[in-house]
């Protein structure tokens, strides 16, 4: 997350995420904000191969839940 798109906070990471290795699946994540930090803006990265060692990520639906402020 981030507040001026520049710098950025770390809010979790998934390595080797067995139970997205399929087509069509989708998982919820949750994502802890013990200090109910508010962000402006939020960036999803791949940062290595998928399971067949290629470096795709294809996203049909996102949905984030929280407050807007």
């Amino acid at each position: 997350g981030s507040n001026d798109n520049s710098i950025w906070e770390k809010l979790d990471e998934q390595n080797n995420c067995s139970f997205l290795n399929a087509h069509s699946i989708s998982y919820i994540f949750k994502i802890d904000n013990p200090e109910y930090k508010d962000f402006r803006y939020i960036r999803l990265r791949a940062t290595g191969p998928d399971w067949k060692n290629e470096n795709h990520l294809c996203i049909s639906a996102l949905e984030i839940y929280g407050y807007l402020i």
